[in-house]
Parts: structure tokens; C-alpha cells; sequence
């Protein structure tokens, strides 16, 4: 998916920023969403790494009250 999506985008006609959204939202790995936003261009480099790392971050903010309310 790393190799096969910045150029795959760029065919569908996506810009940059757009790429970099997408790319940061569907790679499953944080690096490896990275290293696609950059194979594009920086601007999506940014974007993609910033995407991966904000849905990282609002996953404990998601799971913490499931696991308070889980029965032990």
C-alpha cells in the first residue's frame, strides 16, 4: 500500500494535501504512512504523518471508557 497509493491518487487526481489525508488515514502503520505522504511530496509528507499521529492520539481517548466500563 505504500508503493501502490501516492501514485494511484495521483491518477485519481487527488492534490497534494488530499493524498496526504488519505494516505495518513487508510496506511496502517505510522512510518509507513509517512514514507508515502513524502514519496509524494513534503506538503503530503506533513499531512499524511499528521493524520496517522492525531488518529493515534484520539485512540486512548476512545478505548479508556470502554475499559472503565468493561465488566472485570
Amino acid at each position: 500500500s505504500m508503493l501502490l497509493y501516492p501514485p494511484l491518487l495521483g491518477a485519481l487526481g487527488y492534490s497534494e494535501v488530499e493524498r496526504g489525508l488519505l494516505l495518513g488515514a487508510s496506511i496502517h502503520d505510522v512510518a509507513q504512512a509517512a514514507g508515502a505522504g513524502y514519496l509524494v511530496s513534503e506538503t503530503a509528507g506533513d499531512v499524511a504523518t499528521l493524520t496517522k499521529l492525531l488518529r493515534v492520539a484520539l485512540l486512548a481517548p476512545g478505548v479508556a471508557p470502554r475499559l472503565a466500563a468493561a465488566p472485570r
